[in-house]
């Protein structure tokens, strides 16, 4: 956010107010609070989607994954699994501009100490079926 108060005059009191808004306008907005469990109960009606949201999930919740590959040469049986995410423990996620990190306490969204990784891997033996196999490993606090 730039603010341009070229060719203008202010008085001393006036122009203090003015800068003290405009520095105020470029801080980064307070995260939008959320409890998984109330996002169906329209938790997320007030949230405009302007700044980061924080999603407060407790052990036990239960959030729905959906599977889809698309091929034109196979198709995946069933088309899509049900599969869940089960929060093992009080986890904090923000979602924001500068992607999605992770927390224990809610305050303290720190770079990860290990990244994430994705691979998919085709394997074959002598003795088991032959595969496909898809990893994701989520970044350690």
């Amino acid at each position: 956010m730039r603010f341009d108060f070229s060719g203008q005059r202010l008085k001393c009191g006036r122009g203090l107010a003015i800068v003290l808004l405009a520095a105020s306008g470029c801080a980064s907005p307070a995260p939008f609070r959320t409890r998984y469990a109330d996002i169906g109960h329209g938790a997320l009606a007030n949230y405009r989607g302007t700044g980061p949201l924080v999603v407060e999930f407790a052990p036990g919740d239960r959030v729905p994954v959906e599977l889809n590959i698309e091929s034109e040469d196979f198709d995946l049986v069933p088309a899509r699994p049900p599969l869940e995410f089960v929060a093992k423990r009080r986890v904090f996620v923000r979602f924001g501009g500068d992607g999605i990190q992770t927390s224990a306490d809610g305050v303290n969204f720190e770079k990860p100490r290990e990244r994430g990784r994705f691979g998919v891997g085709f394997f074959a033996t002598k003795t088991s079926p032959t595969k496909l196999k898809v990893d994701v490993v989520a970044p350690k606090r």
